[in-house]
């Protein structure tokens, strides 16, 4: 149905790299809101879900008794999820960049009827037990069995609790993608999530294959993928809608970790984070200043040359 509005997946190859990989086999942990597991577009693809907020366990689709851990009432994670996996030949509404790899819903956040309870803070202003939530997510996704993890989020202060968690991920072969962050038009202030070492951070472009005005940029910043104007599954809660466009770096994070899923299903055990991480970066198309930039870092990612490419 809204195929030809997905710009991101003809601009990054992915359609041509479907003959190659679906990311089969492989499951990525979506560390965010939560996500919609009754949407028609994700339903089939949702494995065993988590609520690090709570600490509760979620399930598959069809056990209602249990879909409530993680729901999704911002959309934020229902979108990063369908960008990364939604379900592809349905004839439905998008396809996902890995449409038959498996979601694996993560919830870090509090629905909005429980926000304002949780009211210690860190310096930065950010929710401490957030924080704590991220770092246990990301945990329990590797223990688990998640093999990418996405996280579409911003970190403002450096956490070593976080970076434990994050290095974690990387020595037990899960990589772990991250946005770069909204903030160039304004501060341009350094996503400290994003520039953890070993991570793949995403800057967002738009139509043109042009950097997205607000995509931060910065040493930390590795590829580049669509990240604006782009449309995707959300929730039908609240009267929303069940697709609706949004842009962000968090929506350019998925595809790469659609991507990473997608090589990861071919290459098996050779592909290890850091050699996925190195493969991606090489076979990127080089845009602004020759060699990478702060910008763009590597590149504007391709999946059908990281497929395809020699090793």
């Amino acid at each position: 149905k809204y195929f030809k509005d997905q710009y991101g997946l003809t601009a990054t190859h992915v359609d041509k790299a479907w003959d190659l990989s679906t990311g089969k086999g492989v499951t990525i942990s979506i560390i965010d809101t939560g996500v919609d597991v009754k949407h028609d577009d994700l339903k089939n693809n949702i494995v065993n879900g988590y609520d690090a907020f709570s600490k509760s366990e979620g399930a598959k689709a069809g056990n209602a008794s249990k879909l409530n851990y993680i729901s999704d009432t911002y959309k934020h994670g229902s979108h990063v999820a369908g960008i990364a996996a939604a379900q592809y030949k349905n004839t439905k509404g998008i396809a996902g960049v890995a449409p038959e790899a498996k979601i694996m819903p993560v919830k870090i956040f509090p629905d909005f009827s429980d926000y304002f309870k949780s009211a210690k803070k860190n310096e930065d202003g950010s929710d401490v037990t957030v924080v704590s939530a991220i770092a246990d997510g990301i945990v329990w996704s590797v223990d688990h069995k998640a093999n990418v993890i996405n996280l579409s989020l911003g970190l403002w202060e450096p956490s070593n609790t976080i970076e434990r968690a994050v290095k974690y991920a990387l020595e037990h072969d899960v990589s772990v993608v991250v946005a770069a962050g909204n903030e160039r038009a304004v501060s341009n202030r350094k996503n400290y999530l994003a520039a953890i070492n070993g991570v793949i951070a995403v800057g967002a472009t738009d139509k043109n294959d042009t950097i997205a005005f607000f995509s931060n940029s910065g040493d930390y910043v590795s590829v580049a993928a669509p990240g604006f104007d782009i449309i995707s599954t959300t929730p039908s809660l609240l009267g929303l809608k069940d697709y609706r466009k949004m842009s962000g770096t968090s929506m350019a994070a998925p595809h790469v970790a659609g991507i990473v899923a997608m090589v990861k299903a071919k290459f098996g055990a050779t592909a290890t984070p850091q050699w996925i991480k190195a493969r991606i970066e090489k076979t990127s198309l080089d845009l602004g200043l020759p060699g990478r930039d702060d910008y763009y870092g590597h590149g504007l990612v391709d999946a059908y040359k990281a497929l395809n490419d020699p090793i």
